[in-house]
């Protein structure tokens, strides 16, 4: 206000100077005087407003920082390698003048005081103060809610990889173990469904007979008997879970503890199964036989689910033979019934070793991409007749799969197939925004194991994608190093694609694991397909009970679909938790995306064990909405139920992607690779200060100051130009 009088002031004294000069010069030279004079004093009246500049200086070198944190619950009592690998930790830090902050359990949970491991409570928060820095974990795996699992608690995509994880292990106990169970998230009515277990056993000495059992409510739906060898430390077993009614249902799978194991917690799991109505329509297209042609049809068939039309293309649709088509044993290719009539009668489109250019007309191919933009599902196998240079530069196709058509691959009237390219499979790095339109990658991710020691893979359709629409799932690495495109899902309009350029995953079903990894990779990429078509406008994923650090329970969900951006905190929606209608006011929501928010609070459940949460609410654009689900609250296990868990712990280590260590022997090698690597370089990292300062003679630095001191003789010129004459 000070500043803008002054300006005010100093105006009116000019124009009133120029006034008086008006006898003596005239009025257009008093004025144009008057106006040099005020410019050339403008520079004395900017300064009231002086330019705020931000100085960054180097205020101190801070140390790289290794945090350590260690399990001091009761289960590790008698760790004596605890205190060598921490005199060992600060010692390479004095070498490689890095700085060592230590945290233990205890301090930061009040359950280890109470006979409990409050890994998983701590653990977060702890990883989200670490950062960036490297870290390190010292634990025997033990956990007071051990059977939730690591994915629940943890954010994978925020935590730095810069860890490792060094476990403890005890005296070996004989243990039976569900490693690992899976099972579609969705089903059919009148249908079956399968259950896929892995299970371990230490220590695998003698020939040994389990029985696993899958209950519902209480009620025993399936069981098996399992022997194991006597050297066999794992077996898989397949259980169908017979029909169920339509609806949420959270199956609980059971190993039976045989006589003399101590360890029960990890003897049983819950997977959650929703029952939906009717089969799936799936047209299977093959552009010639093949044998990955072969292995995608028996897949299809053995899937009752599935309403299977499969079509090998023997004969051209514009053959012509000259002769009557009674007198041939082969049909040319009904393109006008399948892709005229018949197209909306499906859900799913698969296209293996299939040309488009070649098979379909203009049209045809139009109302192929029309049936995805409007929600069809669509998988797409490569192959030497797959992906010609017509498919992907003038078909329709390019509204589905944009590929960078400068690309050199591309070669016009010919294919982009490789059939010599040998490579091998990596996981490509997706950002969180792509992983998060493409789930698959997470279900895949899950197969890694199996999916990373998969050989002999060769075969690629060599293709440069464009940058958007659509996430990187798996590459081919060929001989050379060089990273391409393997797998990718797409999400145009309302439905959904995933595009595989080679025929050579047959090969998985013949290696390793066999029939199974290949069942399952199948699986998981036909649930995603369909699951946008299949899901209501308004639905729930994710629902976790857990408990909190003061071991109260909590209670977390993702709400997702169409109606999810509906949603409010008002009257016309409910909440209803393990029978009790929730308060709005308890309730924490998070927008994750415009269909994807996150709901979470605290709760009593008293003494149940199963909890389900409903949804409800009434909205114009969608009428009625409801949405629920089902989950378990996972029991608190003292640590002397638990013992030590090395397996827990090496679960950790994996979801993290971060080395584990559990022989004692190697630890100090290993630590001391580990902090060479971290810290060799760049130990020290400047710690820079900001400091906001004001310029008042910031004009003095503009160049165009000089151009209004040129003001100044001008005044002169024109107050003097009769003495100059």
């Amino acid at each position: 206000m000070a500043s803008a009088i002054i300006v005010v002031i100093f105006v009116v004294v000019i124009f009133l100077l120029g006034w008086s000069w008006r006898q003596q010069l005239g009025g257009r030279r008093a004025a144009l005087a008057a106006l040099c004079r005020l410019l050339w004093l403008s520079p004395l009246v900017l300064a009231l407003w002086p330019r705020l500049n931000t100085i960054k200086t180097a205020a101190e070198i801070a140390p790289r920082v290794l945090h350590i944190l260690i399990d001091d619950s009761d289960s590790m009592s008698g760790a004596t390698a605890v205190q060598d690998i921490l005199w060992q930790a600060e010692q390479r830090c004095r070498e490689l003048s890095c700085k060592v902050r230590r945290r233990y359990l205890s301090e930061l949970s009040a359950a280890t005081r109470r006979s409990y491991s409050p890994l998983s409570l701590v653990l977060p928060d702890w990883l989200a103060e670490v950062g960036d820095d490297a870290w390190l974990l010292l634990t025997d795996g033990g956990d007071l809610q051990p059977q939730l699992g690591w994915q629940a608690v943890l954010e994978v995509e925020s935590v730095s990889d810069a860890g490792m994880v060094l476990g403890f292990a005890g005296e070996i106990n004989k243990n039976i173990r569900l490693a690992k169970i899976d099972l579609v998230p969705l089903a059919f009515e009148n249908t079956p469904a399968d259950v896929q277990l892995l299970l371990q056993r230490t220590p695998a000495q003698q020939q040994e007979r389990v029985q696993v059992q899958v209950t519902l409510d209480g009620k025993v739906l399936a069981g098996h008997n399992v022997v194991f060898a006597a050297t066999m430390d794992k077996a898989r077993l397949t259980l169908p879970v017979p029909e169920l009614a339509r609806g949420m249902h959270l199956l609980e799978v059971e190993i039976l503890p045989p006589g003399g194991e101590k360890i029960l917690w990890d003897n049983s799991r819950a997977a959650l199964l929703e029952v939906l109505p009717n089969t799936v329509g799936v047209l299977h297209l093959l552009g010639s036989p093949s044998w990955d042609g072969s292995f995608v049809r028996r897949y299809l068939k053995s899937e009752p689910r599935y309403d299977l039309i499969s079509f090998f293309i023997l004969r051209d649709p514009m053959d012509d033979s000259q002769v009557d088509e009674r007198e041939l044993s082969l049909i040319p290719f009904p393109v006008d019934q399948l892709f005229g009539e018949e197209l909306e009668n499906f859900r799913v489109i698969i296209m293996q070793n299939f040309s488009l250019s070649r098979f379909l007309q203009p049209q045809h191919q139009q109302n192929l991409v029309d049936f995805v933009l409007r929600g069809g599902a669509l998988l797409y196998i490569g192959g030497p007749r797959a992906l010609l240079y017509e498919d992907i530069i003038t078909s329709p196709l390019t509204k589905i799969l944009q590929v960078d058509k400068r690309s050199a691959t591309l070669q016009r009237q010919h294919s982009n197939w490789q059939s010599d390219l040998d490579f091998k499979l990596r996981f490509a790095q997706p950002t969180a925004e792509q992983r998060a339109l493409a789930s698959i990658y997470d279900d895949w991710l899950e197969m890694q194991e199996e999916l990373l020691a998969f050989a002999g893979a060769r075969g690629l359709n060599r293709l440069v994608l464009s940058d958007t629409g659509y996430t990187p799932l798996i590459n081919a690495v060929d001989k050379q190093g060089v990273e391409l495109p393997l797998l990718v899902a797409s999400y145009p309009g309302k439905g959904r694609a995933i595009w595989l350029f080679s025929d050579t995953f047959w090969r998985l079903a013949m290696a390793g694991a066999a029939r199974y990894s290949y069942h399952r990779f199948l699986q998981l990429a036909m649930t995603w397909l369909l699951q946008r078509d299949l899901q209501r406008p308004l639905h729930i994923s994710n629902f976790v009970l857990s408990h909190n650090r003061n071991l109260d329970v909590v209670w977390r969900l993702e709400l997702q679909g169409a109606a999810t951006k509906y949603f409010a905190l008002s009257e016309q929606w409910q909440l209803q938790l393990c029978g009790q209608r929730q308060d709005w006011s308890q309730v924490n929501v998070a927008t994750v995306g415009p269909q994807h928010k996150t709901l979470s609070g605290r709760t009593a459940v008293g003494d149940k064990q199963k909890c389900r949460v409903k949804i409800a609410g009434v909205d114009k654009a969608f009428g009625a909405l409801q949405a629920e689900s089902v989950a378990l609250l996972p029991r608190l296990y003292k640590d002397e139920e638990v013992g030590r868990a090395p397996t827990h712990a090496e679960d950790l280590a994996k979801l993290l992607r971060v080395p584990f260590i559990v022989d004692h022997e190697k630890f100090s090698s290993k630590l001391s690779m580990f902090m060479s690597r971290h810290f060799a370089q760049a130990a020290f990292a400047p710690h820079q200060q900001e400091k906001t300062e004001q310029d008042y003679f910031w004009i003095l630095n503009e160049p165009w100051y000089l151009l209004l001191l040129l003001f100044l003789p001008a005044e002169v010129l024109l107050r003097r130009w009769r003495e100059l004459g």
